[in-house]
């Protein structure tokens, strides 16, 4: 058994300008918490290995450990690489363009030890390449108004807060035991979301929720759009297919215990985001509806009644935009019951929107 806290795991692929300092965020929490580093160089041009042994060259050489994978093989793969050559008690993911909050990931885990939880999941902050500023996420999150007093942890059944706690990989933290045992690991043939996939598979087997209003890292956001139209197109394509493919899966998992319509709703928000940076907007909508048949959403109805009034009115805005009728009747029908003034709005918020983005007049429905 080992005697190590937290495994840090860190896929790296030729971003070596970055490294350095996700390096040294993992060498400062070394002081607080008994950790090991796995580096999983997945095919860099660049030798991974010398520069991760001279950045932590101070660091117990026990505690590294650098895997070269024999070609590219995806982030997926070298997460799971890394999963299975851990050993400390609980495991963290940390791209290597990012760095971490060594503080905050310290009283992360002494929450964890304390409720004796399998995951945890916190703020983060994002940094933009081309400006100085940091910006907090703490106002996307409501843990505040879970629960008050002492109690640092929630039962997703209870609260429904699913919504609210997508964030991305590096705010959460994971028991690593409870991952193995329940054979979770990420899905080597999605080039998108598929941290999405790792974390929903997570919460179907464990609804209790550990959480911290601290940012535990800074997710470092590119700027480097310089892709060919090509490229773009099977960018989009990738996202589409891994997209369609976590929906699915909500459809056959139909029957876990938390809602997993919510999260359909949080992809589908997704492929908006997307859809906005599109060239081919129409093609873009085409392909998504060829993908993603409404068949396979699950019921929006009881889903709807769980969000907030602002995520109401971008999902009835998404399922307008990408053609799913039916789905946008039963969640407009809802919402007329529940606010008629609201429903009103939501018109004009959803027009606004689509000529906002869109530039069109219509499109193609599906009853």
């Amino acid at each position: 058994m080992s005697d190590f806290t937290l495994s840090v795991i860190v896929p790296c692929y030729n971003q070596i300008e970055y490294l350095t300092d996700c390096l040294l965020s993992v060498y400062d929490l070394n002081e607080l918490v008994n950790l090991e580093i796995i580096v999983i160089d997945d095919g860099s041009a660049y030798n991974i290995n010398d520069l991760t042994y001279g950045v932590l060259e101070n660091f117990d050489k026990n505690r590294i450990r650098v895997i070269k994978n024999s070609s590219n093989k995806g982030v997926s793969f070298s997460r799971n690489t890394g999963l299975a050559l851990a050993t400390g008690k609980y495991v963290y993911f940390l791209d290597s363009d990012d760095y971490l909050n060594p503080r905050s990931v310290e009283k992360a885990i002494n929450i964890m030890d304390v409720s004796k939880l399998n995951f945890l999941v916190g703020t983060y902050l994002i940094k933009s390449e081309n400006t100085s500023n940091i910006k907090n996420t703490f106002d996307y999150f409501y843990f505040s108004k879970i629960k008050s007093g002492d109690q640092k942890y929630f039962d997703l059944i209870d609260n429904q807060q699913i919504m609210n706690i997508w964030g991305l990989l590096g705010a959460k933290i994971f028991n690593r035991h409870f991952l193995i045992s329940h054979d979770i690991k990420f899905d080597t043939e999605q080039a998108f979301f598929e941290d999405y996939t790792f974390f929903i598979k997570t919460l179907c087997k464990n609804t209790k929720i550990g959480y911290l209003l601290d940012p535990l890292y800074t997710y470092r956001v590119s700027t480097d759009h310089q892709v060919t139209s090509q490229n773009q197109l099977d960018h989009t394509t990738k996202i589409v297919d891994s997209a369609a493919k976590v929906i699915l899966w909500c459809y056959e998992n139909k029957n876990a215990e938390i809602d997993l319509g919510i999260a359909q709703l949080h992809i589908l928000g997704s492929l908006f985001s997307t859809l906005k940076r599109s060239p081919k907007k129409m093609d873009f909508i085409r392909y998504t509806r060829s993908k993603i048949n409404s068949d396979y959403f699950l019921n929006f109805h009881d889903s709807f009644r769980h969000i907030g009034k602002k995520n109401k009115l971008i999902l009835l805005k998404n399922l307008i935009v990408f053609g799913y009728l039916k789905a946008f009747l039963t969640c407009f029908t809802e919402l007329i019951k529940e606010s008629p003034g609201l429903a009103f709005y939501a018109i004009l918020f959803i027009l606004k929107k689509m000529k906002m983005y869109l530039g069109i007049r219509r499109t193609t429905w599906e009853f």
